[in-house]
């Protein structure tokens, strides 16, 4: 792997950067990420900054503790014609080593993990559950973790095998009071532990806007926890 290998955050796991310094007190958000620095997009209205521009940043990486860093503006996109795609490059000029080290276990394992969705498991505190509607033999399922294109669930009684082959209707459960409908196929099963895959086939666009925000809510209470420990 190249040393200046980028990588682009996924959606739902920003990188976010707090760029402390003459007319900067934003939390804005990274367009890539590597070990010698990253892009920061550029919000609507935001003045852009100057080459060589010195700053120094608060980095949360997601899953990882934040850390502090400094930095040089070496290059902008100021000139694109869709603001929402401007930007500016910041290389790191000042950065720990065990924070660069972060940075390639980071970059590393973002390039290899081929999954689509990010899944989170629910508090122990806030358990998630879910009951399938399918025929006449609902079942009561435990959530053990979700995203926006599937869950893991656990029966103490088994599911029916066709499922695999034809959809199931899931009611789930959120925390939050709310609750939404999904239809699902079974992709794997643990019979050791009574545990089965399930990847969502149709899901409302309401439905999705409901579990989205249950996932952001999941990912910044955990990072939450991340940052606050000793």
């Amino acid at each position: 792997m190249r040393k200046d290998y980028r990588v682009i955050p996924k959606e739902l796991e920003p990188v976010e950067v707090q760029i402390m310094g003459e007319g900067f007190l934003d939390i804005l958000t990274a367009k890539d990420i590597g070990e010698s620095g990253l892009g920061v997009f550029i919000p609507t209205g935001y003045s852009c900054a100057d080459i060589k521009y010195e700053v120094d940043l608060i980095i949360t990486i997601p899953g990882f503790k934040s850390f502090e860093a400094g930095g040089i503006v070496k290059h902008t996109c100021a000139e694109a014609e869709k603001t929402d795609l401007r930007s500016f490059g910041i290389y790191f000029t000042r950065i720990k080593p065990e924070h660069k080290e972060l940075l390639t276990r980071y970059v590393q394992t973002l390039h290899t993990d081929k999954r689509k969705h990010i899944r989170m498991e629910p508090s122990k505190d806030a358990p998630v559950v879910a009951r399938t509607v399918s025929g006449e033999n609902g079942k009561d399922l435990e959530v053990k973790d979700i995203s926006l294109g599937g869950m893991q669930v656990k029966s103490d009684t088994p599911l029916a095998l066709n499922s695999s082959v034809e959809d199931i209707d899931v009611i789930i459960h959120l925390p939050t009071g709310k609750k939404i409908m999904v239809q699902g196929l079974l992709r794997y099963v643990k019979e050791s532990d009574g545990c089965y895959g399930v990847s969502f086939s149709k899901i409302s666009d309401e439905d999705l806007f409901v579990l989205t925000t249950y996932v952001r809510q999941r990912l910044a209470a955990r990072q939450k926890m991340i940052d606050y420990q000793g």
